[in-house]
């Protein structure tokens, strides 16, 4: 879900369905609610002993 939030905003952007100064509100959005929820299912992902799981998740999250 966090994924996902991140995906519609900057398509939207992208898109043209919102604006050119709304760029700042949907980065934030990104950097507040995904960046943490995708480093929180990294690090669910490595306690479940799934590297491959936290691995994935990890890479998102710095991205």
């Amino acid at each position: 879900m966090a994924l996902a939030l991140a995906t519609v905003g900057f398509s939207c952007l992208q898109l043209g369905i919102l604006g050119p100064e709304e760029e700042r509100t949907v980065a934030l959005a990104v950097l507040v609610l995904t960046v943490p929820l995708q480093s929180l299912a990294a690090i669910v992902g490595f306690g479940a002993r799934d590297p491959i799981a936290g691995t994935g998740m990890a890479m998102v999250a710095g991205v």
